[in-house]
């Protein structure tokens, strides 16, 4: 019997955390699970997607990817190996395949630029097609890749030397061949134009967050864009903000909102039309990590009373306070994620030192 590919499925008991690969136990939001990786292989969590890439840091070695799938009370880890390619920027999980787009960079010579990669593979992980988009860009700009089996849309800086920076975006088709394309030109005393965040609403549009600080200007300059499924520009407003922190958007309440820095953290919101609302959200405490649903905002926040998250919603009304668990261990050298899943608020933390992932349930959300 011929196997062209081999992968395993492991039921990770996140419970008791005992190597099982038959048996699933619930999820205790009094007592996480941690998990433990192969000391050899470096972890990083795309949390949109539910994917735990588990890259081997032997560059040319295969890599596990871990596809969560999150239920009410457990977590399985559906395990394949691949070989990634280097420098990944963005990850799509469609409904049968996956994509992941990595930028090849060119630094050195006169007209240095990078140019990027989209990368198709199947459901078990096995390379359909990669191609080169062909899109010179700014060797440390960023680039996503959005939408669904239907709309895809490939977003970057465009970049040519001793010429005005630009943003592109690319309506593409599943052979990531180009269908519609908007280019825009950016002033030519704008040092870069770098998408920092963009998301995808389905059936509305495409919004981006880009980065248009002057070079060496000490003062910092973003702008916020909406466009519409053909690419056509809606609106666009600047942003008077130090950083830019989170974008999401809630599509029952036809609401966008944007979590940015300035003298403090700040949640501002916005309708599809680009009406601000009058009143934002501050936040007194250190922010670790932000996610929504269609009706709440989460926020992990760190305070002078510990660790807790605080849930709004789109009218940026205080909720409730929920406690993180005490035996949840959120050290500064860990990388903290709250995501939400099937009606269900979890907290997945990352160790690198230790080559551990720890996974809470917080429970009434």
């Amino acid at each position: 019997m011929k196997m062209k590919t081999f992968f395993v499925i492991i039921f990770i008991c996140l419970s008791g955390c005992k190597e099982d690969s038959t048996k699933t136990e619930r999820i205790s939001s009094t007592d996480p699970c941690s998990i433990k990786f192969d000391a050899d292989n470096y972890l990083f969590y795309a949390s949109d997607d539910n994917i735990l890439f588990e890259r081997n840091k032997n560059k040319d070695s295969l890599s596990n990817v871990h596809l969560l799938e999150f239920k009410e009370d457990s977590v399985f880890l559906n395990t394949k190996k691949t070989l990634l390619p280097a420098f990944n920027k963005d990850y799509l999980k469609l409904e049968k395949e996956f994509i992941i787009l990595n930028t090849m960079p060119r630094t050195l010579g006169k007209n240095r630029k990078s140019t990027d990669f989209l990368t198709k593979y199947d459901k078990d992980l096995q390379m359909i097609l990669k191609r080169d988009m062909n899109i010179s860009k700014y060797p440390s700009g960023n680039s996503f890749i959005i939408g669904n089996d239907d709309k895809l849309f490939y977003i970057t800086d465009g970049f040519e030397f001793k010429q005005k920076p630009k943003l592109v975006i690319s309506q593409i088709d599943n052979s990531f061949n180009i269908l519609n394309q908007k280019i825009i030109e950016r002033q030519r005393d704008v040092f870069k134009s770098n998408p920092l965040q963009s998301i995808f609403i389905e059936d509305f549009g495409v919004l981006v967050v880009s980065d248009l600080t002057y070079h060496n200007n000490e003062k910092p300059m973003f702008k916020i864009e909406m466009f519409d499924l053909n690419l056509n520009k809606k609106w666009d407003k600047n942003l008077e903000v130090n950083s830019v922190v989170h974008l999401g958007y809630s599509n029952s309440e036809n609401k966008i909102f944007l979590v940015t820095k300035k003298a403090e953290n700040k949640i501002s919101f916005w309708d599809y039309n680009g009406n601000k609302q009058v009143l934002d959200y501050d936040l007194n405490n250190q922010l670790i990590s932000v996610t929504s649903n269609d009706k709440n905002i989460f926020l992990l926040e760190n305070g002078q009373e510990g660790k807790f998250v605080t849930k709004i919603d789109f009218l940026g009304k205080k909720i409730k306070k929920l406690e993180i668990p005490i035996k949840s261990q959120l050290s500064e050298e860990n990388t903290n994620k709250l995501i939400y899943k099937q009606n269900q608020l979890f907290l997945i933390s990352i160790n690198n030192s230790k080559n551990l992932l720890t996974v809470t349930k917080i429970q009434d959300i």
